[in-house]
């Protein structure tokens, strides 16, 4: 397959709903897990008051993050209704957000996560990272950020399988476009 037909199949893939429905499922999935790996801390706080974790950074936890991640999610879900309605903008919107989260967590203490089943954690870094990655190329396409022949380099993509870019061709299309 040539560069040129590569890319230009990765970006109608980027852009396309079902890319798109697909990230923000993973995505709204790992703010659950988060939200209620969250809950089950709270409970075994709860009930074991000898927890060394830091009374800040449950607080932040409490106060900050669950409330951001339970927004962050009702963003992804609203995402998902607006393109059925051929609204991206929305979409750009919750993979913008996704992109910005690390910073967001600056400071905050991830130690809790130790203190439950690590199948959570497992979990959640699972559908984060896909979502993170299926993001990334959600707004840099919606967003026409791609530098010429930067989409086609699979260390910035992630992986996309050949049969995942013919799926792209529009009906009459044929094999090389």
């Amino acid at each position: 397959m040539s560069a040129v037909t590569r890319e230009e199949l990765l970006l109608r893939l980027f852009g396309s709903d079902a890319y798109m429905n697909a990230f923000a499922d993973y995505y709204i999935r790992g703010l659950e897990v988060a939200i209620n790996a969250f809950s089950v801390f709270e409970d075994l706080l709860q009930n074991n008051a000898s927890c060394a974790i830091p009374d800040m950074q449950v607080e932040q936890w409490r106060e900050r993050v669950i409330p951001n991640f339970k927004g962050m999610q009702q963003n992804a879900r609203e995402a998902k209704d607006n393109l059925l309605r051929g609204k991206t903008s929305t979409m750009r919107s919750a993979a913008g957000n996704l992109r910005g989260i690390s910073k967001d967590m600056d400071g905050i203490g991830w130690d809790w996560w130790r203190e439950i089943d690590s199948s959570y954690w497992k979990q959640y870094v699972e559908y984060s990272n896909i979502a993170e990655q299926m993001g990334s190329n959600i707004y840099y396409t919606l967003s026409n950020y791609w530098h010429s022949g930067e989409v086609i380099k699979e260390s910035i993509t992630g992986p996309v399988s050949e049969a995942e870019l013919r799926a792209q061709l529009k009906p009459g299309e044929t094999y090389p476009i």
